[in-house]
Parts: C-alpha cells; sequence; structure tokens
C-alpha cells in the first residue's frame, strides 16, 4: 500500500513538473514583441517607444483623440526593404505593422495631418 501511495505521488510531481515546463517553453517561445501607442490630446502616448535591433515588432497606433491621425517615421531601415513605417486610424480606430528594424538609432514619430506638428514622438532602436 505504501508504494503505491509513493508511486502515485510521484506520477502527480512528474505530470505537474513537465506541465510547467511546456507553459514555460510556451511563454518563451515567441519572437514577436508588441508595442503600443495611442493618439489622444494630439499626442502619442507613450511619447517615447524603445525596441531591439532584429527583433520582430508589432507596433498597434490606437485613436483616442476626436480627429483622424497617423503615426509616421521616415528612414529606419528595415528587414522587409520598406524604409518608413506608416499607421493611420480614424476616431475610436486603430492600425497595426509589424518590421523588424536593421539599423540601431533614434527616429521621430510624427502625425504629418496639417495642423498636427506638435504630435510627435522617438523610437529608439537598441542594439
Amino acid at each position: 500500500m505504501m508504494n503505491y501511495f509513493f508511486s502515485k505521488r510521484k506520477s502527480l510531481v512528474f505530470y505537474f513538473l513537465l506541465a510547467m515546463i511546456l507553459l514555460l517553453v510556451g511563454c518563451g517561445s515567441s519572437s514577436d514583441t508588441s508595442t503600443d501607442v495611442v493618439g489622444e490630446e494630439f499626442k502619442f502616448v507613450p511619447e517615447k517607444v524603445t525596441i531591439s535591433k532584429g527583433e520582430e515588432v508589432t507596433m498597434t497606433f490606437t485613436n483616442n483623440d476626436q480627429v483622424f491621425h497617423n503615426l509616421i517615421v521616415d528612414n529606419i531601415p528595415t528587414s522587409n526593404g520598406h524604409n518608413q513605417i506608416y499607421l493611420e486610424a480614424e476616431v475610436n480606430e486603430e492600425d497595426s505593422v509589424s518590421f523588424t528594424a536593421t539599423e540601431a538609432g533614434t527616429y521621430e514619430m510624427y502625425c504629418d495631418e496639417p495642423g498636427h506638428e506638435q504630435m510627435v514622438g522617438t523610437l529608439v532602436v537598441e542594439e
């Protein structure tokens, strides 16, 4: 009877540890990083976004303002050959793009709608 109890207990511990390992492996397997930027009151929030060079990033721009906005980053080298990030969103909508920055640096985020010149931010790509 005692051997049965210990055998059963070892099996439960084994399966628990196996489940934890699989959970951790599953959580760590994604190489896609997400970053969210919100447009509100003619500002980007956060004003500064930091990502890593060579890491795939999905950037989502959500417009919580009362007018149309876009988010543009020019002259940023990416693995897909595009040198610009362009997102646009109507009021209470969002837009997303996935990209991999290939060069470290500091890049300006801005909205090019007339009268929105104060809507600027910074995208930092770290080594």
